[in-house]
C-alpha cells in the first residue's frame, strides 16, 4: 500500500445532472450545465474489489447531482461493495427522480437488494423551492418501509441555530414527515461556496480566514501525505482532495494509488511544506492571481489556485 494513502472511504460524484437547481449548491455551475456524463459502472466493475485488496474501507458513499437518475449505476456500485465487506454503504437523494409510483418501488427495491445500508434525503427550503415534496414524500416512505435506514438530510443556513427565513421554512417542510417517523440528522451547515457565495453572502459578512491553517485542519479534509478518502467524478477523475490524481478510466485504480507522491506536485508540497501562504506564493509566480477577500476559507483559496492551474495546462 502506499504510504501516503491510507484509504477508508470512496466516494463516487455520480452525476452532475440533477433534478433541481438549488441556490445553496456547492457544486455551483456545473450542475445541468450541460455535462452528460454519469459514472458508468460497468467502466469502473472490480475498482471495489482492488482498492479493498490494499486496504480496509469503511466507507462508500454515491451523490450527485441526483445519482438516482442512474439507478442502476448506483445499485452496481453497492452490489460490489457489499460484496468487499464494505459495511458503510450511504446514497445521498433529494429523493425526485420520478413521479411513477411504480418506478420509485422498483428503485427503492434495487436499492434494497444491491445493500444500501443507508439513504440520507436532502429535504430544505433550497430543494423544495423546485422539487416537489409528494413524490420526495412518496420515495421516504417506500425506502423506510423497505428496511433501508433512512435520515433527512436538511441544510440549514449558517447553521440550525440561526433564526431566519430559509430555516423556518425548513422546520416547515421536515414536519411533513413527522408521521413517517424518519430521524433527521445533524445536517449540514451550508458553507458559502458555489451557488451559497453568490446568494447568500449577505449572512456570512464576517469572515475568518486563517492562512496558515494546514491540509488536514479544516473539517473534511486529509493530510495530503495521509490520504483517506479518495473521490470519483463523472467522467471518471479521480481526486484526493481537490487534485486529479488519475482516470479511473483510463488507468487501473491500483496503478493510480500506486502512482501517487504528494512530493511529486509542486503545489502539493508547496501546501504540505509551507500551507496556503507557500502555494499563493507559487501560484503568484507562475501568474495565477487569487483575492483572499473574495473568499470564506482556506480550502476555497486552494480550490481557486488549483483550478486555474488546470486550465492553464
Amino acid at each position: 500500500m502506499n504510504p501516503y494513502m491510507n484509504i477508508n472511504r470512496i466516494e463516487f460524484g455520480m452525476t452532475y445532472n440533477c433534478t433541481g437547481r438549488c441556490r445553496h449548491c456547492s457544486v455551483g455551475d456545473k450542475i445541468n450545465s450541460g455535462d452528460k456524463s454519469h459514472v458508468e459502472y460497468l467502466r469502473i466493475k472490480g475498482m471495489l474489489k482492488e482498492v479493498t485488496a490494499l486496504d480496509t474501507v469503511h466507507s462508500v458513499m454515491c451523490f450527485g447531482g441526483e445519482p438516482l437518475l442512474y439507478p442502476d449505476d448506483v445499485c452496481g456500485i453497492m452490489s460490489e461493495a457489499a460484496e468487499c465487506g464494505i459495511p458503510k454503504r450511504q446514497i445521498i437523494t433529494n429523493g425526485y427522480f420520478s413521479k411513477d409510483v411504480s418506478h420509485i418501488s422498483e428503485v427503492v427495491s434495487s436499492l434494497d437488494k444491491s445493500g444500501v445500508t443507508q439513504i440520507l434525503l436532502s429535504v430544505d427550503t433550497f430543494h423544495q423551492e423546485i422539487i416537489p415534496l409528494e413524490p420526495v414524500y412518496t420515495f421516504a416512505r417506500s425506502a423506510s418501509e423497505s428496511g433501508i435506514e433512512v435520515k433527512l438530510q436538511p441544510a440549514w443556513l449558517v447553521n440550525e441555530q440561526a433564526d431566519n427565513e430559509y430555516n423556518a421554512r425548513t422546520r416547515e417542510i421536515l414536519n411533513r414527515f413527522v408521521d413517517l417517523n424518519i430521524p433527521i440528522s445533524e445536517g449540514n451547515d451550508i458553507f458559502p461556496s458555489g451557488n451559497a457565495a453568490l446568494n447568500f453572502a449577505v449572512y456570512y459578512s464576517e469572515k475568518s480566514l486563517n492562512l496558515n491553517q494546514q491540509c488536514g485542519e479544516a473539517p473534511y479534509t486529509d493530510r495530503l501525505d495521509d490520504i483517506t478518502t479518495i473521490s470519483m467524478t463523472p467522467n471518471g477523475d479521480l481526486y484526493a482532495c481537490c487534485f486529479e490524481i488519475g482516470n479511473v478510466y483510463r488507468e487501473s485504480v491500483t496503478d493510480i494509488i500506486g502512482w501517487y507522491n504528494p512530493h511529486d506536485n509542486e503545489m502539493i508540497s508547496a501546501l504540505l511544506n509551507g500551507g496556503l501562504t507557500k502555494l499563493m506564493e507559487l501560484a503568484q509566480s507562475r501568474g495565477i492571481e487569487v483575492n483572499p477577500e473574495e473568499h470564506y476559507s482556506a480550502c476555497s483559496i486552494c480550490r481557486e489556485i488549483v483550478q486555474k492551474a488546470k486550465v492553464r495546462e
